[in-house]
């Protein structure tokens, strides 16, 4: 795959992260919003030991515009989406300048979601669905090792396998640009085609070299079956597959497979910088070895420094502490780049809450639900989410490249108390205060001057195995999350007082300017919808434009 269709995959990438966040932006960070960036301290740096030590984001430098920390963020979140539109439209835009503004913008301010797919895949029988989850986990844990196995064979084989894992969970499961980004970061990592043997000698050696690699894939695949059969006792049948090792066990291989692979990929770390260099040594003429060689050592810094800030995270696994004894040094060096989030813990969602592993408990997915009523004592009527399947004749939705973050901190925080989950607490106490930009979150909720008391119900949905009704999903009541609540209670009170929503006297607001006059009218064009095809209709009608004239 050519670089330039990399890059195109790239910001379409980018074109999909900012566009899902732009549209949730007021309800998200606004003044009013469930997480209010005016919050956090994004006073003017002094010093750029200030600005690396602090909140490291452009955001800060709003003062020299005039501009609110609201209006700066959006501000970013167009420039980022603007560009990537045109990157997408015009290739000469797809360089390295573009993709860096871009990321920089998107970082300065920022299955739980089934799609319809996922009910037809669980009315499939118990040994089916063994078999899928098995095969994902082998693409996702031992497949992706042979990315770095220099046999083009392999390289193409684990392609294939983690772009099927990666479609399937697209089309199953609402993540957001993750499987989209991962598709073309795996596209990237293809082998280039080899030159074709031009001499009869050299065509020997090649056929020699390509009977060996294939003979080498054969085994490591042979082993890699062998494995799969090992670990999942395929020799009692596929219905009773498993995975029979002991977790003691299992965790004593992961931590004798991470103890090699960290040196192991360390040499071949090096290794490709010191090919790198030779290759850049050996360009035609004085001037392009220099030039060569200079691009080869910054990219070598940069590639060091994201290389050894990943280590301390990949050292460490679950319950077991660090395999690893890494130098001082390494640890402090991640946890200075720690606030750039280059690399981050590879458990699932670690920072939505470090002492919570994200697994799908048995008994189905639990999931938040809010009811709202005029009164205590009800009648209390479901407040719903446009992405959440709350309602039990509520069809999955498709949203590629769009993450809802208030419909997915509802799934995500049931496990939590109420006063450990800050954004549900705010969200609740928007709604009863009738912040329309929070509103714009959720559908309708059906009241004309909105409820005035919310309480929250925590369930066990699963999906129905058939449908000879209306209904998609069957649910059973686990507990009452928040008994009713007034946007007087003392409880609801304290907890906003906490979290600086109330009780703090707000800033003077900026003073309007062209800019930010200028991103209100673009904002009452667009408003909040909550999904994406608008962008996704513009885009196409673009594209087409581009190819017709």
């Amino acid at each position: 795959m050519s670089g330039g269709s990399i890059l195109w995959g790239i910001n379409l990438v980018y074109f999909l992260a900012f566009g899902s966040l732009y549209i949730q932006l007021p309800g998200l960070i606004g003044d009013d919003g469930v997480a209010p960036v005016r919050l956090l301290d994004l006073s003017s740096p002094k010093t750029l030991e200030d600005f690396v030590l602090g909140i490291p984001s452009v955001i800060r430098f709003r003062e020299s515009f005039n501009l609110s920390a609201y209006h700066a963020a959006e501000l970013l979140v167009l420039i980022g989406l603007s560009l990537s539109f045109f990157a997408l439209a015009a290739p000469q835009l797809r360089g390295t300048l573009s993709l860096i503004i871009q990321w920089i913008s998107f970082f300065s301010v920022v299955k739980p979601l089934p799609a319809p797919l996922a009910w037809f895949v669980e009315t499939n029988p118990t040994w089916i669905l063994r078999l899928f989850t098995a095969t994902i986990v082998v693409f996702d844990v031992f497949v992706s090792f042979l990315f770095l196995v220099p046999i083009r064979q392999l390289q193409i084989f684990s392609f294939v396998f983690k772009f099927l894992m990666h479609a399937n969970m697209m089309v199953s499961g609402n993540y957001g640009t993750y499987n989209i980004l991962s598709i073309v970061l795996s596209f990237a990592l293809l082998p280039p085609p080899p030159p074709p043997p031009s001499k009869k000698r050299k065509r020997d050696s090649f056929t020699c070299r390509k009977a060996a690699s294939w003979a080498v894939t054969l085994a490591v695949l042979a082993v890699m079956c062998y494995g799969v059969w090992t670990v999942f006792g395929l020799h009692d049948g596929l219905k009773s597959l498993r995975i029979v090792i002991p977790r003691h066990a299992f965790v004593a291989y992961a931590r004798r497979v991470m103890f090699y692979t960290i040196p192991i990929s360390t040499l071949l770390f090096i290794f490709t910088i010191i090919t790198a260099a030779f290759r850049a040594l050996g360009a035609r003429g004085c001037m392009n070895k220099m030039l060569d060689l200079s691009g080869v050592l910054l990219v070598s810094l940069l590639g060091i420094g994201l290389f050894v800030a990943s280590l301390p995270p990949l050292s460490n696994l679950e319950d077991t502490g660090s395999v690893v004894l890494l130098p001082r040094s390494v640890h402090e060096i991640s946890a200075a780049l720690k606030p750039l989030h280059l690399a981050n813990d590879y458990r699932y969602y670690h920072e939505h809450d470090s002492n919570v592993l994200m697994k799908t408990p048995a008994e189905g997915r639990s999931t938040l639900v809010l009811e709202g009523a005029m009164n205590e004592n009800g009648p209390w009527k479901e407040l719903s989410f446009y992405h959440v399947p709350d309602r039990l004749e509520k069809i999955p939705t498709i949203i590629p490249g769009h993450l809802p973050v208030v419909d997915l901190e509802v799934v995500l925080s049931g496990d939590k108390s109420f006063e450990n989950s800050p954004i549900l607490a705010i969200l609740v106490y928007r709604i009863l205060t009738k912040q329309k930009e929070v509103l714009q979150l959720i559908e309708p909720t059906g009241f004309i001057d909105g409820p005035k008391y919310i309480r929250i119900k925590k369930y066990t949905y699963q999906l129905t195995k058939s449908m000879s009704g209306k209904e998609w999903w069957q649910r059973r009541l686990q507990n009452i999350h928040l008994p009713p609540t007034h946007a007087s209670t003392p409880r609801l009170t304290q907890l906003m007082d906490k979290l600086g929503i109330t009780g703090k006297r707000r800033e003077r607001p900026a003073d309007a300017t062209v800019i930010s006059t200028s991103l209100d009218k673009i904002r009452a064009m667009v408003g909040q919808p909550h999904n994406l095809n608008g962008f996704y209709v513009v885009l196409v009608i673009v594209l087409l434009m581009n190819k017709l004239f």
